[in-house]
């Protein structure tokens, strides 16, 4: 609808009527000039997609999505690509049972320091690439809410994420998963890393720890794992 004003430095929607609407998909994409948004009036329990909605909106400083309903939605791959300058992001209220696909959703969210999706449900989801790459302040996230039973695809998931210490996700299941290369690159702070419940049986990890040579604990006992660990970094048993 207006994707590709990249012109347009604010827009104020708190009119729009939005409750037969279905599909939210590439709505702002690329208007790298949006700097406030005023969605407040959007009702979106009917709507099934949302990737691309607010892709490269590279200048947006705040976006207040507090209102919206999620829980029909099975589309999110790139909703937020790169968001460069959004500073905070409450998903906090997000209830997303239908979600199949969160390739590259928060990729290149650069100055988020803190991400809440501890309510997202993600039973349903089988695309995971990407997901979190290039968070580069990003220091804290919960994910063991996470239901990844059926995620075939993890690869690069992490990439880039240069300021995260720690990561439990002991929650992770990866029966089903096929990718996991790069899944940890670049992510040169990272000391602790629990992915205790990983199985690679399936899946190639070509460079899944490439450059994250602060590692010290890995707790796996996966084997294909444990021979790519970097440096000193030590395999240890939950």
């Amino acid at each position: 609808m207006f994707a590709l004003c990249e012109n347009i430095e604010s827009l104020d929607l708190s009119n729009f009527d939005t409750s037969s609407v279905q599909k939210m998909n590439y709505m702002f994409y690329g208007c790298s000039s949006l700097i406030s948004l005023n969605l407040s009036s959007f009702y979106t329990r009917n709507v099934l997609y949302f990737e691309y909605m607010f892709y490269e909106n590279s200048n947006l400083v705040s976006l207040d999505i507090s209102n919206f309903n999620a829980e029909k939605v099975v589309e999110m791959r790139f909703m937020f690509y790169n968001c460069k300058q959004l500073t905070s992001l409450d998903l906090s209220h997000f209830k997303t049972i239908s979600l199949k696909n969160m390739d590259s959703m928060f990729y290149g969210c650069e100055q988020l320091i803190y991400l809440n999706v501890s309510s997202f449900d993600t039973k349903l989801v089988t695309n995971m690439n990407y997901t979190f790459s290039d968070c580069k302040n990003l220091e804290s996230i919960n994910l063991l809410s996470f239901d990844t039973s059926k995620v075939t695809i993890m690869d690069h998931m992490f990439y880039n994420n240069y300021n995260l210490f720690s990561l439990d996700l002991s929650s992770f299941e990866t029966n089903q998963v096929t990718k996991m290369d790069y899944m940890f690159a670049n992510c040169y702070n990272l000391e602790t890393l629990n992915i205790s419940k990983f199985n690679s049986t399936k899946a190639s990890v070509q460079g899944i720890f490439t450059n994250s040579t602060k590692l010290v604990n890995i707790i796996s006992t996966d084997e294909k794992i444990c021979d790519s660990k970097p440096g000193e970094a030590k395999c240890i048993s939950n």
